[in-house]
């Protein structure tokens, strides 16, 4: 998916982090949404929890983009998940500047679409990503595809796929449009594994909440 890209970035430790995200269609062309786990640490003291020196990739693979990456400019978290860590609040987005020569990610690889509300069980998703922890390597993108459903609590979703470490910020797709974009209704929060041992991944539908920064950023 041309549109998906590995995060780079740093933590409040300076250890270096990885994570995966979108570009999302906005006035600047270069914004991506991804996980709220994905640029700040809850457990910080309040405001000292943000990741920094944001490096996006789109369409990752084998250590290069085919335009290389974007540097990071700001990062946008909810209150809830800066507050206390809530999982139903783990998304975020940062905005990216643009090449020296002013091109925009959108302008290349496309712009995602949202959408907000949606059911916690649908059929036809589609989820991508970079997992990085083993059995991955983070090189090259991955993706899941069929049904999710609810998962306690009430607020999230999940599906079967193995995608370890590295993939959370990916998008959850309810359509793809084409090989470039589609419309995003939730990105990877976390992973689990059901009583046989089978992994799964969590999301929280993107909400209210969302929708409003997204406007916030683009105004």
């Amino acid at each position: 998916m041309a549109s998906v890209g590995k995060l780079f970035f740093d933590g409040p430790d300076t250890h270096g982090h990885v994570c995966s995200g979108a570009i999302v269609a906005s006035r600047s062309g270069n914004l991506v949404h991804t996980a709220g786990h994905c640029v700040y640490d809850p457990k910080k003291p309040w405001m000292k929890g943000w990741m920094k020196n944001f490096f996006f990739v789109p369409s990752y693979a084998d250590g290069t983009g085919p335009l290389g990456g974007w540097n990071g400019n700001l990062a946008y978290a909810l209150t809830p998940w800066m507050k206390s860590g809530d999982f139903s609040h783990d998304q975020a987005f940062i905005s990216f500047y643009p090449h020296s020569e002013g091109e925009s990610m959108q302008q290349y690889f496309g712009g995602n679409g949202l959408t907000f509300n949606e059911s916690t069980s649908r059929d036809g998703v589609t989820i991508y990503g970079y997992p990085a922890a083993a059995p991955y390597q983070g090189n090259i993108q991955h993706y899941c595809s069929g049904k999710t459903s609810w998962h306690r609590p009430a607020s999230d979703t999940t599906m079967g796929c193995p995608m370890t470490h590295g993939s959370d910020g990916g998008p959850w797709y309810s359509s793809l449009t084409d090989d470039h974009v589609g419309m995003i209704y939730a990105v990877t929060s976390r992973r689990g594994k059901d009583s046989s041992g089978n992994p799964y991944l969590i999301a929280t539908p993107n909400g209210n909440d969302v929708r409003t920064i997204y406007n916030f950023i683009n105004n």
